[in-house]
């Protein structure tokens, strides 16, 4: 069983299985084993550690059947995200994290605490981002038209065609100006962002008790199917299969 909590920049995977597909996308992981050890398959590599911090837009899976792990995915905009890329990454495609940070990160982990609402999540998540030397609530954007942009994405209900039109009114810039200036920030490309917020509007329309196609649609997607194949190719695992093996927790 899989346990999604959806942060406002972050999402924490918890589970006692996970055998995603080969997939990539722009989120940066941290993984870790609660149970040991963990084989990870990154940019053709075999790698076994307890665990491992995996760059953005590098090919990956997790390959395991019973050992309990926890997953962070930062969205490539977020303060953490960048955290993570200055204080381990430095644009390689992995690190193999020290055990003893995992050590601390697994001392700060409670499940119940998780579990019992939006304070005592965000204490046990914090406790668990100090132990790995990061600090939740930094931001370092500092372009105010991105930060609109962001803002701006995170509150509509879809992305569709409309929404870059919306964003270059938004902000009054051209829509090379604004690529290149995202780009420059944010460090994605906005229409992979865009990409990845939609594929996660979709999750939540999910999780909320929506079927896929009404959730797809919902979300900006033009059918089921191609909510189906870009939650394949981003996530490694297909939506049919996260709504019926999974409980999801907005936050």
């Amino acid at each position: 069983m899989h346990d999604f909590y959806f942060g406002i920049d972050h999402i924490l995977l918890v589970a006692d299985f996970n055998q995603p597909d080969l997939h990539k996308h722009w989120a940066k992981h941290i993984a870790i084993g609660l149970d040991g050890a963990l084989e990870f398959i990154v940019g053709g590599q075999k790698i076994v550690s307890d665990g491992i911090i995996i760059n953005s837009n590098v090919t990956h899976t997790i390959c395991c059947t019973s050992e309990t792990h926890f997953v962070f995915s930062f969205e490539e905009a977020s303060a953490i995200a960048r955290e993570v890329e200055k204080k381990y990454l430095c644009e390689s495609d992995y690190c193999v994290l020290d055990n003893h940070v995992i050590d601390v990160v697994k001392q700060g982990f409670d499940l119940h605490r998780l579990d019992g609402g939006k304070g005592s999540y965000f204490e046990t998540y914090s406790k668990m981002l100090h132990g790995l030397g990061l600090h939740p609530n930094r931001f370092t954007i500092n372009d105010e038209r991105i930060l609109q942009v962001l803002d701006y994405i995170k509150i509509q209900e879809e992305i569709n065609q409309n929404t870059i039109p919306e964003l270059l009114g938004l902000v009054h810039l051209s829509q090379s100006r604004l690529s290149h200036l995202f780009k420059e920030q944010v460090g994605t490309p906005l229409s992979s962002y865009l990409a990845m917020m939609k594929l996660e509007k979709a999750y939540q329309y999910l999780f909320l008790g929506n079927n896929v196609t009404d959730a797809a649609l919902m979300a900006g997607f033009d059918s089921a199917s191609h909510f189906a194949a870009t939650s394949k190719t981003m996530i490694g695992l297909s939506a049919k299969s996260m709504s019926q093996n999974s409980n999801f927790v907005i936050m």
